[in-house]
């Protein structure tokens, strides 16, 4: 006699799970639209629990990004972010359970997500230096007029590909990972190395909780995230190799919805502006 399915996804109560979202030029069946969740987490969202999300900083992306008269709309950003990842984890909510996503549980997830905050340094600096550099590497394809160029355009992205690859490299191999804990900076180690292999350390932080006014005492493993971030660029090299059609769709795709335009004048930038209840039938 075959066991009945799950009615719901494993999780872990004290793990605040946080999520980036991340520019990339493979669309998919699921991602049509190529912005990723890293990692791709889906026991927080259909459970109905907080996801910290990882935030890009304003200051940071204007830092690098003002002398190229290229202006970015961080609300379709992480608005198509959030479609996908809902999207996703509705389709893999089925394929375990049998069972249809209840909309609460997107709702109540998406709400005590936006209740939340914290300060870890480290992966809100490294996310948004990856979606800079993205946009670094469109506007050299922009500024040259390469759109009639593929093999120059590929070389580019090839590059952006590789430097990211070793970022994250670099990063990993740093082992540590700076955290703000009130107005000190805590600076923890992100794995233990043991005869050759690697053992994620599991970081506490303190989260607060904006509508009561407390803070609570989570965990997260930032190790998994930058071994996903890594594995990410790596697949993408390969690739590379013989995707290079979706990788021309793609630009003009993120192009099309506007995320970035040259010379425009965007500026929204939240994602607690977002409406969940209008993309949840994505």
């Amino acid at each position: 006699m075959s066991a009945s399915p799950p009615t719901k996804i494993k999780t872990y109560k004290n793990d605040i799970a946080p999520i980036g979202f991340l520019l990339d030029l493979f669309p998919n069946e699921v991602f049509e639209i190529p912005i990723f969740p890293i990692p791709l987490r889906i026991d927080k969202v259909s459970n109905g629990q907080a996801t910290l999300f990882i935030n890009l900083n304003r200051d940071q992306l204007n830092h690098k990004l003002s002398p190229l008269d290229l202006e970015f709309d961080l609300y379709i950003f992480y608005k198509f972010g959030l479609m996908n990842l809902i999207k996703y984890t509705k389709k893999k909510y089925n394929k375990i359970t049998y069972r249809n996503l209840d909309k609460n549980n997107i709702i109540n997830w998406f709400n005590k997500s936006k209740n939340i905050q914290t300060n870890i340094i480290d992966l809100e600096y490294d996310f948004t230096y990856i979606f800079a550099e993205f946009m670094v590497m469109y506007f050299k394809i922009l500024n040259f007029n390469l759109n009639s160029n593929k093999k120059k355009q590929i070389e580019l992205i090839l590059r952006y590909f590789r430097k990211m690859k070793n970022y994250i490299n670099e990063r990993i191999k740093s082992n540590q990972i700076k955290i703000k804990v009130e107005d000190n900076i805590i600076i923890k180690k992100i794995y233990t190395e043991r005869r050759n292999k690697y053992f994620p350390e599991i970081i506490n932080i303190n989260i607060y909780e904006v509508e009561k006014d407390i803070f609570l005492k989570k965990k997260f493993t930032p190790f998994l995230i930058y071994e996903d971030l890594f594995e990410t660029f790596s697949y993408n090299m390969k690739l590379l190799e013989t995707k290079k059609d979706l990788i021309f769709k793609s630009l003009e795709i993120l192009r099309n919805i506007g995320i970035f335009n040259k010379g425009s004048n965007i500026n929204k930038n939240s994602i607690s502006g977002i409406n969940i209840e209008e993309i949840y039938e994505v």
